[in-house]
């Protein structure tokens, strides 16, 4: 290993430092101005009320969520954070909220926070949160309930699944105000948990709700629309709506209209617009360390191109196939350990490699023929320029890759013969820039098959093989 990068070392992007005085320094995501627009909608409401911050995996949810903690910290909010995810073992939600009020707000009066303990008891004893559970699971069945009401919509079905759920806690709960009680205890505990702070409500913020069990998701969204919906809790749940409606047509029925099914319990929902993946990207370069491997790299004709062009390479490809954030760390991710593995003096063509990488990602059916079967290269050149046409998208890069596979998937003979071709077409012979741009590229790159060096080709989808086994786990 002697002779590989030696000052990179394997890791993988941490969540993003926050500096108390200086919250946004670090926010790549630009999400500054969305975070006081909509701390001005907390300031500015009478009561507490249930927002949804919506957006699909992997773009960016927790981070948004811990700047926007942050931020609301710093203007004297008492927060609370709590990942379902982590929580989801447990088969009582209500236990797993009264718990982590318990922990964070610990510094204040035992004795209000006693008073909700023994209204949460009663709750538990008289078995509200369990006929929560029985009217979603046992008592009604939406499928059935669908089929005896063939005229009524998934929605209003939902609504008289929601009611039927009312119903049953209020026999239970009748007689003794179970109910009321532990609002009111809870009310009076989170006034004197902000009391002070020089704001009037706790913001409790629930994570990962979508990647939990279809139950526990389910029960915990019940468990804060019936017991702690009250004046002075705002609630913050960041999901995907659309894996979270998923999840829950698994209980359901697959035909569930989850969107109507899911307004029932967000007063508000706002969607997290994508963030520019550019920015993050060159965010990425930075903590990963690029520029270290090819500061490290032996001189050779066209190195001093090989960083910007895997950039370049990168940004255009995530833009055209519309690559998440998490999909782009995992990029940087497999680039990083596999230039570690490489050994400073290999003509590596990373903007070739990361292709590749991307490639086999999102179109892996092409990318397993492209490293075994010569006959799809024109396949999968005509897939990034239909794709590039469809986006309106610059071809510029399009036309250098084609170039890479074209070198790249073909002996020697097989490359000259290709070669030739080209110098007969008639764009060629007429002098345009692309076309004598493209024979040029491709002597260029041919010219490595004199001192081996193109067999790196060969070399990229050996690495690519033996990093498809190795699995970084999501934490």
């Amino acid at each position: 290993m002697e002779d590989c990068i030696g000052d990179m070392m394997l890791k993988k992007a941490k969540p993003i430092e926050i500096n108390p005085e200086n919250i946004f320094a670090n926010d790549m995501l630009d999400r500054e101005r969305i975070i006081i627009n909509l701390t001005e909608i907390i300031k500015n409401a009478e009561e507490g009320f249930v927002l949804c911050v919506n957006a699909p995996w992997g773009n960016g949810k927790t981070t948004f969520i811990n700047l926007w903690k942050a931020y609301l910290e710093k203007e004297n909010f008492k927060t609370i954070y709590f990942n379902a995810w982590e929580n989801d073992y447990s088969k009582e939600p209500l236990l797993s909220i009264l718990n982590v009020l318990s922990t964070e707000l610990k510094e204040k009066e035992e004795g209000a926070f006693n008073k909700v303990k023994q209204a949460g008891f009663k709750l538990l004893k008289a078995g509200l949160p369990i006929a929560v559970r029985a009217a979603t699971m046992g008592i009604i069945n939406f499928n059935e309930l669908k089929d005896a009401m063939s005229d009524e919509t998934d929605a209003a079905i939902a609504e008289l699944t929601a009611k039927a759920v009312e119903n049953k806690m209020n026999e239970l709960a009748a007689d003794k105000g179970i109910h009321e009680q532990f609002r009111a205890a809870l009310t009076e505990y989170t006034k004197e948990a902000v009391d002070g702070n020089g704001q009037n409500k706790l913001i409790f913020f629930i994570d990962e709700l979508d990647r939990c069990r279809p139950i526990y998701a389910v029960e915990l969204l019940e468990a804060v629309k019936h017991f702690f919906s009250v004046e002075n809790i705002v609630f913050v749940l960041s999901v995907d709506k659309k894996q979270l409606g998923d999840s829950i047509k698994t209980m359901y029925g697959m035909d569930m209209d989850t969107e109507g099914y899911l307004k029932r319990f967000f007063d508000i929902s706002f969607s997290l617009p994508l963030p520019s993946r550019k920015r993050y990207i060159d965010y990425l370069y930075k903590v990963y360390e690029f520029k270290k491997f090819f500061e490290n790299r032996q001189g050779y004709e066209g190195r001093q191109y090989e960083e910007s062009h895997i950039v370049d390479t990168i940004k255009f490809l995530s833009d055209l196939w519309d690559l998440s954030l998490r999909e782009v760390d995992h990029i940087f991710l497999t680039l990083s350990t596999a230039f570690i593995m490489t050994d400073k003096n290999k003509k590596l063509f990373p903007q070739f490699f990361a292709f590749l990488i991307i490639l086999k990602q999102k179109e892996p059916d092409y990318y397993y023929r492209l490293s075994n079967d010569l006959s799809c290269i024109n396949e999968v050149t005509a897939l990034l320029e239909n794709a590039a046409k469809n986006k309106k998208m610059d071809s510029h890069i399009v036309r250098l890759l084609d170039v890479f596979i074209n070198v790249g998937c073909r002996n020697e003979e097989d490359c000259n013969v290709w070669l030739e071709e080209l110098k007969q077409n008639e764009d060629y012979i007429q002098g345009d820039y692309w076309a004598r741009g493209r024979v040029d590229i491709a002597s260029g790159l041919m010219s490595h098959f004199d001192d081996g060096a193109i067999d790196s080709y060969r070399y990229i989808f050996n690495k690519i093989e033996f990093l498809e086994n190795v699995d970084w786990s999501e934490r």
